[in-house]
């Protein structure tokens, strides 16, 4: 039943109003100037195979947490996943994701996802925190965002910026003319 529930939410994270341009691997992976690995072990950075200065598609698996440049497909941490650039597919820890940017993902941590910019896709752990959203979801206790096209669903949303719903308790909206709603706040 709950592998119904996480290809729903896959499915809704790459909808055509969400992730228009979705992509399993980059459309110039062969110039990006990286090497490329279908499977990364780590046990956390340093210690892993292959080094952080490449790219994985396929599956990475971090005991502890790992480090890369780019991840596209399935990412697993036990304690943290880091990648510096993009992650594509489907990225799950324990504790933490961080990411620099996402072009359909669904990132889902125990404590906390932080996505330093262009979240496309869906964020799901307790605390959610990102640059943008291009078109995506944060479902969590505390949302936060400096732009939102999409969706804020959790107890406080914050948004500077916003062209979307907020769903939760306290809604924030600094850049609104309502800026603060309870239950339900909508940006234009």
């Amino acid at each position: 039943m709950r592998l119904f529930g996480v290809l729903g939410v896959m499915l809704v994270a790459c909808s055509s109003g969400m992730a228009a341009d979705v992509r399993m691997v980059p459309i110039d992976a062969d110039n990006c100037g990286y090497a490329t690995t279908p499977l990364a072990v780590s046990i956390f950075p340093g210690f892993q195979l292959p080094g952080d200065d490449w790219d994985v598609a396929g599956l990475r698996l971090n005991i502890f947490a790992g480090r890369h440049n780019n991840v596209y497909a399935v990412d697993i941490g036990g304690i943290a996943n880091l990648a510096k650039g993009e992650v594509c597919g489907i990225e799950a820890a324990l504790i933490y994701n961080q990411i620099g940017h996402s072009n359909g993902l669904l990132q889902i941590a125990g404590i906390a996802n932080y996505c330093k910019d262009g979240l496309v896709g869906v964020q799901i752990a307790p605390i959610n925190l990102t640059g943008t959203i291009n078109g995506g979801w944060q479902i969590g206790i505390f949302n936060r965002t400096e732009a939102l096209t999409g969706l804020q669903l959790g107890l406080v949303n914050y948004a500077y910026q916003a062209k979307g719903v907020q769903i939760g308790l306290l809604n924030i909206m600094s850049d609104s003319m309502v800026p603060v709603a309870p239950i339900v706040n909508l940006g234009f």
